[in-house]
């Protein structure tokens, strides 16, 4: 009988060890003591407010009166940066969880068709959970290689689960589709910090669970935005030991949030993006990028025209990076539309380039 047990609890062992990411049925991503503190703060901010609202209004104050201020004005500074984040991403209000319901049955009904497994997981951190779609065919299932995407600020992952996991399958690489904040299923707000939590969530799922020995991390739009503050608040440092390579690819993006609007709407705006903290810091991304040597891709408007169609090339991430191109790698053209496919030569040019990372 012991031994019986014996042997038993060796299989729960070994089963334990076994277990792939297609038995996820979750992920709670770590968080650092910072996360943890400011998390926290955000937490009593609100009954702090409320506090120092009253005891002002009534007189009934019992700390100093300028902590009161100070705790409303933060409360103020959190709901313009909140409400600045609803503004930037549509996607937000443009998607309820029964539309992306509908828009996700026949995708996923194509992709099963065609031999790919589809899990769904739900991704954690900082106490928000974030909508995610692991898409993987069966002959590319355990090669190791992945690409984790985020979308523009009108885009939501369901209406592109197939176009992407085919494009993806097609060079031998793997899926991982996450909704950022507030769309659909996510939860959240569309704050700097959870912009960007959802996909450092991602990076973390891959190289723990998954074993990803490749990751490629792709942000179109202002999905490049989050994908940067994602890489802001990644430690790589484990990865790297266990020699996974990464490529960033920064899709038609933005060098700083606050730069792209200030040539969209006017510059008054920028100072409200600094002092609300409504920024996403896409060269501050490159730069870690660069000092940890991981390659990035910038595909960008280049040419006749000083815009893509939205994004300024002013405000794109081209002009500034190719000062300083040291593991950077370029895709420019004048054809480059931000809404739509890239032109068939940059599209096989980019392709080539992927192709190639994949075979390291």
């Amino acid at each position: 009988m012991q031994y019986t047990s014996s042997r038993d609890f060796c299989h729960l062992l070994i089963s334990r060890v076994n277990k792939s990411w297609k038995d996820l049925e979750s992920f709670e991503a770590s968080t650092t003591l910072t996360d943890k503190f400011w998390r926290g703060m955000n937490i009593v901010l609100i009954p702090s407010t409320v506090y120092s609202v009253y005891a002002l209004a009534t007189g009934a104050v019992l700390v100093p009166q300028i902590v009161c201020c100070i705790c409303i004005a933060l409360a103020v500074r959190k709901i313009v940066s909140t409400l600045i984040g609803y503004v930037v991403y549509p996607a937000t209000v443009m998607f309820s969880k029964n539309s992306c319901n509908q828009t996700e049955t026949p995708e996923i009904a194509q992709l099963e068709r065609k031999g790919y497994i589809v899990k769904k997981i739900p991704l954690t951190k900082g106490g928000t959970t974030y909508d995610a779609r692991l898409i993987a065919h069966s002959s590319t299932v355990d090669n190791g290689k992945w690409s984790m995407h985020a979308f523009g600020n009108g885009m939501c992952m369901e209406q592109v689960l197939f176009e992407v996991a085919e494009a993806n399958s097609y060079i031998g690489c793997n899926t991982l589709l996450i909704n950022g904040p507030a769309v659909g299923f996510s939860g959240g707000f569309p704050t700097r910090y959870q912009f960007g939590a959802g996909y450092e969530a991602g990076l973390q799922l891959l190289e723990k669970e998954v074993k990803a020995t490749h990751i490629i991390f792709k942000g179109l739009s202002l999905g490049g935005g989050m994908i940067s503050e994602g890489v802001l608040q990644h430690d790589f440092t484990e990865g790297l030991i266990n020699n996974v390579k990464y490529l960033a690819v920064s899709d038609r993006s933005f060098s700083y949030l606050s730069e792209a609007a200030g040539a969209m709407v006017g510059r008054a705006v920028k100072p409200i993006f600094y002092l609300t903290g409504t920024e996403l810091d896409g060269l501050g991304a490159a730069r870690k990028l660069d000092e940890l040597k991981i390659k990035q891709i910038v595909i960008q408007n280049e040419g006749v025209w000083e815009t893509d169609g939205v994004i300024p090339n002013s405000a794109g991430m081209a002009a500034p990076l190719r000062k300083d191109s040291k593991h950077k790698s370029f895709v420019l053209s004048p054809q480059i539309a931000h809404n739509g496919p890239l032109p068939g030569e940059l599209q096989i040019d980019l392709g080539h380039q992927l192709t190639e990372f994949l075979k390291l």
